[in-house]
């Protein structure tokens, strides 16, 4: 459509957007689905990274959405205001999707760096003021952008349908309002429903995002490394955006903003796309010390290594999990159990098998069957590659048999008898833990075990 074709805004209605229909539309249904694939990611990564420097309780996750929802909140609030008193145009969206690229990475080394700016030692649990202060500060420049840029798409699509029915309404000579005569009795305005189409891309962009960050994302890329990309993606978008906006958003006017932090984000993302490796190091080593070896993302958690003389320490989101060799720890665990059994045949071992505790089972000779579960299936090669070949050695025996299943799904379907049964699952410091010291568990662990069997 011809922009000299579109109706004006009536003088009654607050000023909205001037821009022709067609680019109008397309302009805002772009911007919030790259905006909704953007927050999908970010929500997810945002999260994870809290937990991680929350020790993975789950609670705090609480507040974590709390301090989301509350700067969305109002950023759309703002949007609101603003959108009537001011003319929106491609540009305006594209500086919200600059801003957006700019702030995931900047708010993901914010919260790496959170440890040295609060003063929070290693170790040491998070207090909940600071659990609070830390989610607050995180999530703001990141939702109060989105929360403001949905405002304005809505604002955008909802003058275009109020443009469109009232050209209908002259076109017919009907009112268009509720409680019109058109058929004796009220009708529906017939732009009432367009602007859901912002809702609509909305949901799309971010299925669409937690699609691709766990299955393509997660997967071969660094968290760092998806931030940037995810940051490109919005500056691509941003990009495309001025390319159709009607004036040059690199001159002078109004555009000078725009064009600033559209150059200020490309030279961030890219720059920092070129040095992903060496940032997401560094931004480690602030969050975790010197004697970081590697950290790790899997679908279950955060994997974090340190080396200290010839021994691997790993932690889960946080908490310290296992260390190898350990030779004293493994060998308490495992033999102080099989020697109070006169013959143990079947052992199950729930977790650390890599630690060294599948070997010192092996080293009772009438040991038959070793049913060895290690829920996530990137932890065995994961932390035996730092580790030496006599550590991880014990797993190639024929008589281990690893399981990549959580331990209550196996419990829950096994047929197998056991007569020892030895877990090693960490302290119940969180939900995903707490599961394995709870009365349902050990009724579980009564059914597969022989007469006479124990569990430690």
């Amino acid at each position: 459509m011809d922009n000299t074709s579109a109706p004006p805004c009536r003088q009654t209605d607050p000023p909205l957007p001037c821009l022709s229909q067609r680019p109008a539309a397309k302009s805002a249904f772009l911007a919030i689905s790259v905006a909704g694939f953007a927050g999908t990611v970010a929500q997810i990564l945002m999260v994870r990274e809290l937990l991680v420097l929350y020790y993975g309780n789950e609670l705090s996750s609480g507040l974590v959405f709390s301090s989301w929802l509350l700067w969305t909140a109002l950023g759309s609030a703002l949007g609101g205001l603003g959108s009537g008193r001011a003319r929106l145009s491609a540009a305006t969206l594209a500086l919200m999707l600059s801003v957006l690229a700019l702030s995931l990475p900047a708010t993901l080394l914010w919260v790496r760096a959170s440890r040295i700016l609060w003063g929070i030692p290693l170790g040491e649990l998070v207090p909940p003021g600071k659990m609070l202060i830390i989610a607050l500060t995180a999530t703001a420049p990141f939702c109060t952008t989105n929360g403001l840029l949905f405002a304005l798409t809505w604002a955008v699509q909802a003058g275009i349908a109020r443009r469109r029915g009232e050209s209908l309404a002259t076109d017919s000579g009907t009112d268009t309002e509720l409680g019109g005569a058109g058929n004796g009795g009220p009708t529906r305005k017939p732009w009432g429903l367009q602007p859901l189409v912002i809702y609509l891309g909305e949901a799309a962009g971010a299925a669409l995002g937690g699609l691709c960050l766990y299955f393509v994302l997660l997967p071969s890329l660094s968290v760092l490394t998806t931030t940037l990309v995810d940051g490109l993606l919005l500056w691509l978008a941003a990009s495309l955006l001025l390319a159709w906006s009607r004036k040059d958003p690199l001159s002078g006017g109004r555009f000078g903003l725009v064009g600033a932090v559209w150059l200020l984000a490309g030279f961030a993302v890219l720059s920092g796309c070129f040095q992903a490796e060496a940032l997401d190091r560094l931004s480690r080593r602030w969050q975790w010390g010197p004697d970081l070896v590697a950290g790790y993302d899997t679908p279950y958690h955060h994997l974090s290594l340190f080396r200290r003389q010839n021994q691997i320490s790993v932690f889960a989101n946080g908490l310290w999990w296992f260390s190898a060799p350990d030779p004293q720890t493994a060998e308490y665990s495992v033999h102080i159990a099989l020697l109070e059994h006169p013959e143990p045949r079947q052992v199950l071992l729930v977790g650390s098998g890599i630690a060294g505790l599948a070997g010192e089972i092996l080293k009772h000779p009438t040991v038959a069957r070793i049913d060895y579960i290690e829920a996530d299936p990137q932890v065995v090669p994961l932390v035996g590659s730092h580790l030496p070949r006599e550590e991880t050695a014990p797993l190639d025996d024929p008589r281990v048999r690893l399981h990549h299943v959580d331990a209550t799904s196996f419990l829950r379907q096994c047929a197998q008898r056991y007569d020892v049964v030895i877990l090693h699952c960490g302290d119940p410091m969180n939900l995903q833990t707490n599961r394995f010291y709870t009365v349902e568990f050990y009724r579980r662990i009564a059914k597969v075990l022989n007469p006479g069997g124990l569990v430690s």
